[in-house]
């Protein structure tokens, strides 16, 4: 039968998803119980799925700051796995101390422990040496699941450890290719991959499936010719960025294909960046739609008496 605590745990849970509102009071009880119940394994791992539903940085610091990365219990483990990434978007030490966390998580004996961490890396956007190399050591894990995470974070860091680890996948490409690794292959936009992707597509012709868009969309964004097609586009979308600027806010593009960013900036709110590359923008079909309306909703109030 569940304790008081672990009950307690649960209902804090509950109260949490959907609901920013009771974060100020949840966490800091939850953090407590985490204090209260150290020992006992069943409400640790309650009370870290709990603050998991948080989705705020002070629940990430309440379990970096109360649970052992080592914990004896690989549910836990996993459970620490899960709940860390949740909130924790900006740059800063507590992102650092969460990468640091999850790099440690993804080596751990459990295959599902390592799976949600190489999945957190992916959420927080980790880009760190140490967290590519973590990432990296886990393109051959025995688990599939783990291993097609990995490679799916690592793609969206740009690493080319990612392009070489999914050749061979394609090169060997049978039933079990998982859809993580064609999604992998669209983040990357890399050339190297078109002809595999081509020969695959070949194979695959006349199917409907799970499969069948994501492996359309790797083709396009991997074309020889998709980085000049994207090229046209961002400059269509720089020219209309610009104009619907006011007088004194400067636009230019910064990094390439697909990672192209359009940095805006005003001498009085600093710089913003805005990626024009989703991960499932396709170069023939580019819609500047979002990212005008981004610049509408942060520059839209200055004046506007000059549009460049």
């Amino acid at each position: 039968m569940p304790s008081n605590l672990q009950e307690e745990a649960r209902r804090l849970g509950s109260s949490l998803e959907g609901s920013p509102q009771m974060v100020p009071t949840a966490v800091p009880r939850l953090a407590q119980i985490l204090q209260l119940a150290a020992a006992d394994e069943m409400v640790v791992e309650e009370a870290v799925d709990a603050l998991g539903k948080a989705w705020d940085a002070s629940a990430a610091q309440a379990l970096l700051d109360a649970v052992r990365l080592d914990h004896p219990s690989a549910a836990v483990r996993l459970a620490l796995a899960r709940a860390l990434p949740g909130g924790v978007v900006t740059a800063g030490p507590l992102r650092d101390r969460v990468v640091a966390a999850l790099t440690q998580l993804s080596t751990d004996e459990h295959a599902r422990v390592r799976d949600w961490a190489a999945f957190g890396l992916g959420q927080v956007e980790a880009d760190s040496p140490a967290a590519r190399d973590a990432l990296a050591a886990r393109l051959h894990d025995p688990d599939p699941q783990a291993r097609c995470e990995a490679l799916l974070a690592l793609a969206r860091t740009g690493d080319h450890r990612a392009v070489d680890a999914l050749l061979q996948r394609l090169d060997g490409a049978d039933d079990d290719l998982w859809r993580q690794e064609l999604e992998a292959a669209a983040v990357l936009a890399d050339p190297a991959l078109h002809e595999a992707l081509e020969r695959l597509g070949q194979e695959w012709a006349g199917d409907q499936d799970e499969f069948t868009d994501v492996l359309a969309l790797a083709r396009a964004r991997c074309r020889p010719d998709a980085a000049g097609q994207a090229a046209a586009a961002e400059a269509r979308t720089l020219r209309a960025v610009r104009a619907a600027l006011p007088a004194g806010v400067t636009a230019q593009l910064r990094h390439a294909y697909p990672r192209t960013v359009v940095a805006i900036a005003h001498a009085s709110l600093g710089e913003i960046e805005l990626a024009l590359w989703g991960e499932l923008e396709n170069p023939w079909a580019y819609d500047a739609t979002a990212v005008l309306n981004a610049v509408a909703g942060t520059f839209g109030g200055l004046p506007a008496d000059r549009r460049r």
